[in-house]
Formats: C-alpha cells, sequence, structure tokens
C-alpha cells in the first residue's frame, strides 16, 4: 500500500508529470527558438536547474509515498533522470537546428537529478530529527 497519499502528494505527482510534459515540448522547440541567456556554457546552468526540480520533484513523491530514503532513493532518481536525460537527448537529435546526444549535457542532467534528490533527502532527514527532538505532549503536560 501507498503511503502518504495525500492532496501534496497527489499535487507532487500532477507537477513531476507537467515536469516531463514541460520537458518534451521544450525540446521540441527547433534551435533559433531556444533563448538562453548570453554566457558561455548557459544551456549546461539551464539543463542543471531543469533536472535539479525534476529530480527534487520525483525524489519527493518516492519519499511521501514509498517512504523510501538514503541510498535507495538517490539511486532510483538517479536513474530515472538518466534515462529521462537520454531520452531527452535522443529526442533533440530529431529536432530541427538542435544539437541532441551531447554527453555533456547528459551528465548535467544526471548531476542536476542528483541534486534534487539530495536536497530532498537532506529536508526529509532534518524533519525526522526535528520530529524525534521535540517534547511529547505528555512530557510537555507533566503526565
Amino acid at each position: 500500500m501507498i503511503k502518504g497519499t495525500s492532496f501534496f502528494s497527489v499535487f507532487l505527482g500532477f507537477s513531476f508529470a507537467a515536469w516531463l510534459v514541460t520537458l518534451w515540448i521544450l525540446s521540441s522547440l527547433p534551435g533559433q527558438d531556444v533563448h538562453l541567456p548570453a554566457f558561455p556554457e548557459s544551456d549546461k546552468v539551464a539543463h542543471f536547474f531543469y533536472f535539479f526540480v525534476g529530480g527534487l520533484l520525483l525524489a519527493a513523491i518516492l519519499s511521501r509515498t514509498l517512504r523510501w530514503q538514503g541510498w535507495r532513493l538517490l539511486t532510483v532518481v538517479l536513474a530515472a533522470i538518466a534515462i529521462i536525460g537520454a531520452l531527452d537527448e535522443t529526442h533533440q537529435l530529431f529536432t530541427k537546428d538542435r544539437s541532441g546526444g551531447d554527453p555533456a549535457d547528459w551528465v548535467v542532467d544526471c548531476l542536476g537529478g542528483a541534486a534534487g534528490a539530495l536536497v530532498i533527502g537532506w529536508i526529509y532527514v532534518r524533519a525526522r530529527e526535528r520530529r524525534l527532538q521535540a517534547p511529547s505532549a505528555a512530557v510537555a503536560d507533566g503526565d
């Protein structure tokens, strides 16, 4: 049974689905329609932060619904993001005026996704530590 299927968990699921659809749309844009800031490697920065959000969302979903943590969470998110990134690069190979198949873009996608998963892991560990350190109501009332 999936735990934590609250409204927020469903919201995260829809957000991740929207992230995937948006990725497909962005990858479908012809090269001349893609406008990035004019500094070196701006495309790598865009890849990192976009996949950071994807890794963050996927890690939050898995943490909330399946209670995954640690290496399991990081490994699954990294594997999923690596597959999505590879599919994205392959898709760009068939898009007009795009240079898909860039291994550096794929590596940056993976790094961004892993960073997002690490942030979620850190947030959930901190929240658990705070819950464990908080005095219970019985102790606070003197019972």
